[in-house]
């Protein structure tokens, strides 16, 4: 919050984007709430990578949240100003992921609404 409101306040800054990693400590709070809304230079657009809407493929992937946690956390960012721009990065295809996963995961992804996803196929690294 502080980092938010201190470059908020540098001279000619003209829009500030969001780039989170699931983590709701942005949205949650009247204080974190009025702060976007009064602070013009916040772009109108948060990016939140998903990466997957299983439990069990977000485990594998060793991501700290769970796929309730994440929409909660829509839920929580559209509340917290109207008109959010929310765009997310989705794996598919991480190992032990099948059709029918992706499938599922693509329902799930529709509550989400988001503007726009970038999906890419999961490769492997070293």
């Amino acid at each position: 919050m502080q980092l938010l409101e201190a470059v908020h306040d540098v001279d000619g800054l003209e829009r500030l984007r969001f780039h989170f990693a699931a983590s709701d400590r942005i949205s949650r709070g009247s204080a974190s709430r009025a702060l976007t809304r009064r602070c013009r230079s916040f772009a109108e657009h948060v990016h939140l990578p998903l990466q997957s809407g299983s439990d069990r493929i977000l485990k594998a992937m060793h991501r700290t949240y769970t796929a309730e946690k994440y929409l909660r956390l829509v839920d929580q960012l559209r509340a917290a100003r109207d008109g959010y721009c929310l765009t997310t990065d989705v794996i598919v295809g991480f190992p032990g992921e099948t059709e029918t996963i992706t499938k599922k995961h693509a329902l799930w992804w529709s509550r989400c609404r988001f503007d726009n996803a970038f999906v890419f196929r999961y490769s492997p690294r070293t």
